[in-house]
């Protein structure tokens, strides 16, 4: 009996210390009955509920103790599900969930300032679609794109939001990137999306498959709006693991307008270079557009650029240009409307301008070359085996070709003085090495 009291006591006791941490609307009637004006020991009513009281979840939770206890100052990943499928800004009660973000298109999830937010707050953040990015927007940090099925870690550290993401999207499938002449600015859109979901710019696409994709050897097109016309000059950079040697239809880096009507979409370098590729291992593919500016095509530096269906507008200087062991190869019909240039083709340091394959190059506008329809210098090759001309040079002299420094022109017909388009003879072979055969 003894016993029995003792235990029944102690427990009344621990009862009545654990009410006093709480700050909810409990009212409790004391163990000598004092409290509450109750002659015995008990609960009067407890979080509302009055009788014979029963634990409930969350009678003891975090939030309603007025003294947190040691298990609350470490905040847990509660995998708590909070969905989201438009424009979201993460609250301090959102800490320890899963934001799992959706909808299959692309919207911001914003975090204020992280001194707004339990110091010890945390998120784990998701993107369950397969082929939308969403933007994070986080204070402190520069906005960013999560990509698809990619997760972020975000934590308060002192105030400090601390980012943990992937640095690069490691790509399932080939992946399209839009341009539109509406497009939006990256990162303020994924240019997974058409329209204004699409980017500005070829250059902004071009940035995103360079610094946000690892496309393990699979494909990233870069698609241009189709009809539109996009003023700017184009670096193209490398993208990571990206497929070596592939042809048009092939997995490999591509920017592509219309193939069918190449003159619906057109790039104009204006002043410069519309089209540049450079450095080492650097390919891309470049079909179904039209080109303009001074030069209207160049490779440089090791870089590799295969041309399917392709139109050259006004090229003041030249059309297609490869220097220093840079590569241009054509792999598609090609129509030639470049007006009065200097070259149709120049390879200078090694640079070399292939044709692959029984290519048709048609001559449209009556286009004049001051210099020579193929322009070559500097231990240069240009290999036109199987080509396939058709139209001719306006009036004025237009020579063959210009060769010099040890430069070669292959024609595959032994040397055909009228093979390459022009009016006047070609000059140079047989001086300083250059040949012409």
């Amino acid at each position: 009996m003894i016993r029995r009291l003792a235990a029944a006591l102690l427990a009344a006791l621990l009862m009545g210390l654990a009410a006093y941490a709480q700050s909810d609307t409990t009212v409790w009637t004391s163990i000598g009955g004092a409290a509450g004006g109750g002659g015995g020991a008990g609960v009067s009513s407890f979080n509302s509920r009055t009788g014979a009281v029963l634990p409930q979840a969350g009678d003891y939770s975090c939030a309603l103790l007025s003294d947190a206890v040691a298990s609350c100052n470490t905040l847990a990943w509660t995998n708590t599900r909070l969905a989201k499928t438009a424009n979201y800004a993460g609250a301090s009660a959102d800490c320890g969930k899963t934001i799992a973000l959706g909808g299959s298109t692309f919207f911001t999830l914003t975090l204020t300032a992280a001194s707004g937010y339990t110091s010890n707050c945390v998120f784990f953040v998701v993107n369950e679609d397969t082929g939308r990015g969403k933007q994070l927007s986080v204070n402190g940090v520069s906005a960013f794109v999560l990509w698809p099925l990619q997760t972020a870690i975000i934590f308060n550290d002192n105030n400090v939001w601390q980012v943990n993401r992937p640095n690069r999207w490691k790509i399932p499938s080939t992946v399209t990137l839009n341009v539109a002449s509406g497009g939006t600015t990256f990162p303020n859109t994924d240019c997974l999306g058409t329209g204004a979901s699409a980017c500005s710019t070829i250059a902004g696409a071009a940035n995103i498959a360079c610094t946000q994709i690892d496309a393990g050897i699979l494909g990233v097109i870069i698609q241009l709006a189709s009809p539109g016309t996009y003023t700017e000059q184009v670096n193209l950079c490398q993208i990571q693991s990206a497929a070596q040697g592939a042809s048009p239809g092939a997995n490999g880096s591509v920017i592509q307008g219309d193939l069918v009507t190449p003159t619906n979409v057109v790039i104009d370098g204006g002043a410069g270079a519309a089209i540049r590729i450079g450095g080492r291992s650097n390919e891309w593919i470049l079909q179904g557009v039209s080109l303009q500016g001074f030069i209207c095509l160049a490779a440089d530096g090791g870089a590799w650029i295969r041309l399917g269906r392709i139109r050259f507008n006004t090229c003041s200087s030249t059309a297609a240009q490869a220097t220093a062991k840079g590569t241009v190869e054509f792999q598609g019909n090609v129509d030639i409307n470049t007006g009065a240039a200097a070259a149709f083709t120049l390879t200078q340091n090694q640079g070399m301008v292939l044709n692959a394959g029984g290519n048709t190059f048609t001559l449209i506008g009556s286009p004049t070359f001051s210099v020579g329809f193929a322009n070559g210098d500097d231990a240069s090759l240009q290999s036109w085996d199987n080509a396939v001309f058709s139209g001719a040079v306006g009036a004025g002299s237009s020579p063959r070709y210009s060769i010099n420094g040890g430069a070669g022109i292959h024609t595959g017909t032994s040397g055909s003085a009228t093979f390459l388009p022009g009016n006047a003879p070609g000059t140079g072979a047989g001086t300083n090495g250059a040949w012409y055969w």
